[in-house]
């Protein structure tokens, strides 16, 4: 049975993972993400002649502005269709190469016929859209009426939650003047896939457009962050950005943005991209009234002259004469004009007139002229091809004066005089974008090591902030059973252990229980959603309560051991709770969603040690047995409140996608993610664990004990009511290293001596540290993946970080019986200096060396 590709189309390869890899490598292609030359490489290593796998790739070469590598492969391509592809390949393949080589007409015509019988051709559906697409190049004067009539022709044809067909349906729209209706079907398509951009930028444009420039400012500055700076659009995207700040008057934001991420030395995109994206800055920056730096002018053109050194691609040419007239090069306009009317005289000069007279326009203006635009500038629609954005500078040198970014320039500029003045954007936003990112925080990945995503918008809607609130509830509830086995645990098991030796064992249980359920709880919540793994979660929090208080009543040591791990179990569903709730908001607000839900654990800290203190008398002879049934009351009240949230179901797609475990496991952001997450947890663990243990072997009560730990986990939780906010302004890698840096503090406060003030001061600061340094880790690993991963994705991470932390509580009992105190905070700064040298070498990953 042939493989299918994403929409249905049968291909002509017998490899699995050559058609998963093509249809991956496609979905990256057809959403400007870095990782589709990556992916279809491997689809041809799978199968060499998967002639749709060597077409796509051509493509891709193409769009990079690779003409002989484009043509090398569109050959192969060719002739591995015509041994084994079908009428349809064969079709697909022989339209790519016309286009390859430059037929375009004959490109467009056979595009269109041949998606009348197969609309759902995606790749050769992308052929005529879009801002370089066949209709904008064409010279036709309606192309934008026709790229909205190809859309709707065939959107029949496609699912309402088809993220690419609603990107491109949406976009059309927009640029034909249909705002309201492209914005929404953009906005649908971004939801469905944050990963994509050629989403935000439409979505960027509609708002624009639309009169919400600042709205597209702080889309642009929550979004980019995350995007590779080698994705095609990475500068054109910032450069939307720049306009906006420099229309709104900010010019240093605008330059400062120009800086970091337009300019040829900072940008990766294509050339046409980069010549294009700094012309049309500039240009309006010095039609504006402002001056343009020293040097930037002559950066542009020294760039963009061997890139396109020959007349012929209008839109190229356009800009070209714009950096050559700013340039002073009077030649190299005049010679680029006459090369263009030669073309226009000889009928194969799709746009007519419109290019060479624009050239000389801006020549005109540049020294000084009066220039107008006249009737050879209007008298095609094409412009050129591209959008209306970079079209404007072309508009902008009607008039004779400089325009202003002020009412009177708005006055001036005929439609645009409608359009509201944007608001100021979020601070925070604007000045993460326009830093210069030379840090971990800012670095941006490569598609293997990002996947910045969000649920589709039926996942997200009205109930986003009721899981949130239930969510942090149940964090409160469900945290108690950590807090009263982490407080009982190692008192009970001196109390019932054969061999003194074995006291923290249950503690330990308790952790290696955490680690063996994390993968069948995302198993769970893989296949059956993720209320299921939290009711389940909290079926073993009621059992861990039961089964605790009867080991107590029989003093049997391993009946109570069995009960700290289903208490383990209970806890490894609980902390999904942070995932569960950033998975349902969007990226920009994931890192507050997490730290929320777990500040539901400072009532938690509340919770758990007064349950412990007012029932742990309560049946006489029996230590802590009434305080395990309350316990077990309390998870039950938990599965209550969990019964209100509302999440959504992985659809099939999503359950069959994503990458194989081993790929994502080898990202350098996720290894960091996870040694980091490890350290943190694992050091609490290993302190904590021995604490109460300790206070009680230096004759402090247990009831210092138990304020002890109370402070303990209230410094564990209560900073995650700013946590997210903090990831959000600094970056999640400095926050990880102030709570490595307060774990040492910690370890310190302990050596300084034994008193009940040393125990609290080192628990509150390792509390504090273990947030800072958790928190920030998953806020990384919400990075690695995308949203058909994120389960396997955050249970291998919290598999990794509960099964390290099984080790530390099994060796922290034996060191502390037998070495001390001292000795367990000593050995500690062990595993906290590799933390710091692998936070260290991944701030090291400057962009360009992670793009690699």
């Amino acid at each position: 049975m042939a493989c299918p590709d994403r929409r249905g189309l049968p291909l002509s390869t017998t490899s699995d993972l050559a058609a998963e890899r093509y249809r991956e490598g496609v979905d990256l292609l057809l959403s400007a993400w870095p990782g589709a030359a990556e992916a279809l490489d491997e689809a041809i290593a799978a199968d060499p002649d998967f002639a749709l796998a060597q077409a796509a790739r051509a493509r891709l070469h193409a769009i990079r502005a690779e003409p002989a590598e484009a043509r090398a492969r569109i050959a192969t391509a060719a002739g591995a269709v015509a041994r084994n592809g079908t009428e349809r390949e064969r079709s697909h393949v022989e339209i790519l190469s016309l286009a390859i080589h430059g037929k375009s007409a004959k490109a467009l015509e056979r595009a269109l016929a041949h998606l009348e019988t197969r609309p759902r051709d995606v790749l050769i559906l992308s052929l005529p859209l879009g801002a370089f697409g066949l209709f904008a190049f064409s010279g036709m004067a309606d192309h934008d009426q026709a790229r909205v009539d190809l859309c709707e022709r065939h959107a029949r044809h496609f699912d309402t939650d088809d993220w690419w067909f609603l990107t491109y349906r949406g976009w059309s729209h927009t640029e034909n003047g249909a705002v309201a209706r492209g914005r929404a079907l953009t906005q649908r398509g971004h939801e469905l896939r944050n990963a994509n951009a050629n989403a935000v930028h439409a979505l960027a444009h509609a708002m624009f457009e639309g009169g919400s420039g600042a709205e597209a400012e702080r889309l642009i500055g929550g979004w980019l962050p995350g995007y590779d700076r080698s994705g095609p659009l990475h500068g054109h995207i910032a450069w939307h950005s720049a306009l906006v700040a420099l229309e709104r008057g900010d010019t240093a934001e605008a330059l400062a943005l120009y800086a970091a991420h337009v300019q040829p030395s900072a940008s990766a995109a294509l050339p046409i991209n980069v010549v294009s994206d700094t012309a049309s800055f500039l240009w309006r920056l010095q039609a504006y009234g402002h001056a343009v730096p020293a040097g930037l002018w002559e950066a542009a053109a020294a760039y963009a002259a061997p890139v396109y050194p020959k007349a012929g691609l209008a839109f190229a040419d356009i800009h070209m004469a714009l950096l050559e007239a700013a340039a002073g090069n009077r030649e190299a306009v005049e010679r680029r004009a006459a090369a263009l009317t030669a073309l226009v005289e000889a009928g194969t000069m799709a746009t007519g007139p419109v290019v060479p007279a624009i050239c000389r326009a801006a020549l005109a203006f540049a020294e000084g002229e009066l220039c107008r635009l006249r009737a050879p500038a209007r008298t095609r629609g094409g412009g050129g091809g591209a959008h209306r954005r970079q079209r404007r500078p072309a508009q902008d040198r009607r008039g004779h004066a400089p325009p202003r970014p002020d009412a009177q320039r708005r006055g001036r500029e005929g439609a645009r005089a409608a359009r509201p003045t944007p608001a100021p954007p979020a601070l925070a936003a604007r000045r993460r974008l326009a830093r210069p990112t030379h840090s971990l925080r800012n670095a941006t990945m490569s598609h293997a090591e990002t996947a910045p995503a969000v649920l589709p918008a039926a996942a997200q809607p009205r109930y986003a902030s009721g899981n949130i609130a239930r969510l942090a509830i149940a964090q409160a509830l469900a945290g108690a059973n950590s807090t009263v086995v982490y407080a009982t645990g190692a008192i009970v098991g001196n109390m019932l252990a054969p061999d003194k030796a074995l006291a923290t064992l249950p503690i330990s249980i308790f952790v290696v229980g955490m680690a063996a359920c994390t993968l069948p709880a995302g198993a769970i919540a893989r296949r059956h959603g993720r209320r299921a793994a939290f009711l389940a979660g909290t079926g073993c929090g009621v059992l861990v309560g039961l089964l605790a208080a009867l080991a107590v009543v029989l003093g049997s040591f391993w009946l109570f051991c069995l009960a700290t791990f289903f208490g383990g179990a209970y806890a490894a569903v609980v902390l999904s709770f942070r995932f569960a709730a950033a998975d349902g908001v969007p990226a920009a607000r994931r890192p507050r969603a997490l730290s929320l839900v777990m500040a539901g654990g400072v009532f938690a800290g509340v919770i758990g040690p007064q349950l412990v203190t007012h029932t742990m008398d309560l049946w006489p002879p029996y230590l802590f047995a009434a305080t395990f049934l309350a316990q077990a009351g309390v998870a039950a009240l938990c599965a209550l409140v969990l019964l209100g949230v509302r999440l959504p179901m992985l659809s099939a797609a999503e359950m069959a996608g994503g990458r194989r475990l081993a790929v994502i496991a080898r990202q350098p952001r996720f290894v960091t993610a996870v040694i980091c997450g490890v350290v943190s947890y694992l050091l609490m663990n290993f302190l904590m664990t021995a604490a109460p243990l300790a206070m009680r072997l230096c004759g402090l009560s247990q009831e210092s004990a138990n304020l002890g730990l109370q402070w303990h986990v209230i410094a564990m939780y209560a900073p995650s009511f700013f946590t997210g906010r903090l990831i959000t302004r600094f970056g999640a890698p400095r926050v990880v290293a102030a709570g490595l840096m307060l774990i040492g503090t910690a370890a310190v406060a302990g050596l300084l001596g034994q008193g009940v003030a040393h125990f609290w001061w080192s628990l509150i600061l390792l509390g504090l540290g273990w947030n800072f340094g958790f928190v920030g880790a998953s806020a990384l690993v919400l990075e690695c993946h995308r949203p058909e991963e994120r389960t396997r994705v955050q249970s291998l991470n919290d598999f990794i970080i509960f099964g390290m932390m099984a080790l530390g509580s099994f060796a922290s009992g034996g060191l502390l019986t037998a070495y001390g105190w001292d000795t367990v905070l000593w050995v500690s700064f062990a595993p906290l200096a590799l933390a710091v040298a692998a936070l260290a070498a991944g701030a090291a990953l400057r962009p360009g060396r992670v793009a690699s």
